[in-house]
């Protein structure tokens, strides 16, 4: 019997450790809607949907976690290249900063910089948040020359 208890408390406590260990696998978890990967299915400046940042087959992501964003861009031939930052988001604003650095890139520079491909300024830039769901956000800033920049994208 006692032999049977100990059988027992061992495998009870190895669901313990099981479950404790895949309970966390992200960094701070979901943080709400904006989480995870979004798709960049599309950018207006003053209406006029732009085309160039994707020519040539490639694409752009958005990812959220914590209070980091990652833009990254690749295409069909896996070239790839990604923008690191931070991000706050309260309410109907979300602010972006690429203004960090590391021992081996200076402030905003490496895979700290803006992705200027997707029109950033560099540095920091802020955002209305005119739609966010589950599934879709739409994102309005403007630029150096009043010129209005629409980004839409779907969750991935």
């Amino acid at each position: 019997m006692k032999l049977f208890r100990h059988y027992i408390l061992h495998i009870i406590l190895l669901m313990i450790s099981a479950i404790s260990f895949t309970s966390c696998v992200t960094n701070n978890g979901d943080i709400g809607d904006l989480y995870g990967a979004w798709a960049l299915d599309k950018i207006t400046i003053d209406g006029i949907e732009q085309t160039s940042w994707h020519d040539g087959g490639w694409y752009c992501e958005w990812r959220f976690q914590n209070n980091i964003i990652q833009i990254h861009r690749f295409n069909t031939l896996h070239d790839y290249s990604h923008s690191t930052g931070t991000f706050t988001h309260e309410g109907k604003t979300l602010d972006v900063n690429f203004t960090h650095s590391d021992d081996d890139n200076p402030a905003g520079t490496g895979p700290y910089n803006a992705p200027t491909w997707i029109y950033f300024s560099p540095g920091s830039t802020t955002f209305n948040i005119d739609r966010l769901s589950s599934s879709d956000m739409v994102l309005t800033t403007a630029n150096n020359q009043n010129q209005i920049i629409t980004y839409y994208l779907s969750k991935r």
